[in-house]
């Protein structure tokens, strides 16, 4: 999600007249303070939620000619008070730039015209920074440039002050309470603060097998979920599995280790995946993406890696959580009579259907002689039979491998074992139940008609609930 045009929208503005109200008190009237050279100087400042200045450092007065005592508590406004070509307040209540954050936006700027006395006509820029809704406000950077050429000399520091606020508001939106759409709403930060298109989430499955997409965030959703699974050392996500390092390109149309021909074909140049990464090992990637062949890899590269930790450990914890649900969910009571296994498995069916959001499901268990020994089922799956189980665990792609299966598509492409199955739907789950490395049996999911996207959104989290659940 990039910043929308508004949301940069310049507003233009005069030269302050000296003595112009009370308001100006303390300050000099030259445009940008006594003795400042047009681009010596970036000012900082950070606002509440109500506009209000609440810190005004010592190059933010230098610049404007206001000191922190005449700065502190009055709305921005008033204290950087710029002008339009007819004299009226530019600065104001809601101004673009703080218009923008209200929408959602990470960044805002707006430029008023000024004029020193011995230089051309220059423009003092505003620049805020969002910070965590919680608290609401921004960080703000005042500064001055001459021509298009001065930009690249103010940039370093806007770089690292964004990067900073984003990383805030981004640790404040992973909670656990609110999982996967603060996972989302991290993906598309990411993206905002970066000016990258698009944003992946890649959970590794148990035991470091494959690497899962379970989120993507941006244009041409079907295109991205040409692949969803990478196994070890297999594109960009098996890449950084294996070697535990961020990899990106500026050039993704000749790289060969992008294996996704459609995106590709929709124009993207540039690609950045980089681990995430908790004691264990790596838990999973993100990688941002974008038609932009001049996206800075490493700025990009810089925020991620930063925002690798509060995520790793957000989705760690989310984890563990589904763990201790399933284990609250599915106690074994004692066992009265023949009815009772069957109570705890429907127990079970019905909270991986509840985190799934799947329409129907079923669960097997194997007999000591092979086959399925006992079954229940719930919801719109009465009819789920797959011939691969009539044997036991031999044969069946999701029990042989211990991955977790999404079937999906036409069914020329499911595994062979898997095309005989008997089921209507849009997509299904299958997913191994193991038991100190024993199949045991295997829990089936359905989706009538609209299936998840990406199809192996769920696949991560359902197949730590199976482990739990064996």
């Amino acid at each position: 999600m990039s910043l929308s045009n508004t949301a940069a929208t310049a507003h233009r503005a005069g030269i302050r007249p000296a003595g112009r109200s009370s308001q100006c008190e303390g300050r000099s009237f030259d445009g940008i303070g006594p003795g400042v050279t047009a681009t010596s100087v970036e000012g900082q400042f950070v606002v509440d939620a109500r506009q209000r200045i609440i810190q005004w450092s010592a190059s933010a007065a230098a610049l404007t000619g206001v000191s922190a005592d005449h700065a502190l508590s009055r709305p921005c406004y008033e204290v950087v008070g710029g002008l339009d070509d007819f004299g009226r307040p530019a600065c104001r209540s809601g101004c673009p730039a703080f218009a923008a954050l209200r929408a959602g936006h990470l960044v805002g700027h707006c430029a008023t015209p000024a004029r020193h006395d011995t230089s051309p006509t220059t423009r003092l820029h505003c620049e805020l920074h969002a910070l965590p809704s919680a608290t609401g406000g921004a960080v703000g950077r005042l500064f001055v440039e001459e021509s298009e050429s001065d930009r690249s000399g103010v940039a370093g520091g806007a770089d690292i002050l964004g990067d900073l606020a984003a990383l805030a508001t981004l640790a404040s939106s992973l909670t656990i309470a609110d999982f996967p759409t603060g996972v989302e709403r991290a993906l598309d930060i990411l993206c905002d603060a970066t000016g990258t298109e698009s944003a992946e989430l890649f959970l590794t499955e148990p035991a470091g097998h494959d690497m899962l997409l379970t989120t993507y965030r941006g244009p041409f959703r079907s295109a991205f979920c040409q692949m969803v699974r990478f196994a070890p050392g297999e594109g960009f996500p098996g890449r950084v599995l294996v070697e535990q390092r961020p990899t990106g390109t500026n050039a993704l149309e000749e790289d060969d280790r992008y294996l996704r021909s459609r995106v590709k074909a929709k124009g993207y140049r540039s690609y950045l995946c980089v681990p995430l990464t908790v004691p264990e090992g790596v838990i999973g990637a993100v990688c941002l993406s974008s038609r932009d062949p001049d996206v800075s890899l490493p700025a990009a590269e810089r925020l991620l890696t930063w925002a690798s930790t509060p995520i790793a450990t957000a989705l760690q914890a989310g984890l563990l959580q589904v763990r201790e649900q399933v284990r609250a969910g599915t106690i074994a009571p004692v066992i009265v009579d023949d009815r009772e296994p069957d109570a705890l498995l429907e127990r079970v069916l019905r909270h991986t259907l509840t985190k799934a959001e799947a329409d129907g499901g079923a669960i097997a268990l194997f007999g000591n002689g092979g086959g399925v020994a006992r079954r229940v089922a719930a919801g719109d799956a009465v009819d789920i039979r797959c011939p691969a189980l009539s044997g036991g665990a031999c044969g069946c792609p999701a029990l042989d491998g211990q991955h977790g299966v999404a079937l999906f598509g036409a069914r020329a492409s499911w595994p062979v074992a898997c095309r005989r199955a008997r089921s209507l739907g849009a997509m299904h789950y299958c997913l191994p139940m193991q038991d100190g490395g024993e199949s045991i049996g295997v829990i089936q999911l359905v989706y009538r008609d609209a299936a998840p996207t990406p199809p192996t959104r769920h696949l991560r989290i359902l197949l730590e609930v199976a482990d739990q659940a064996a």
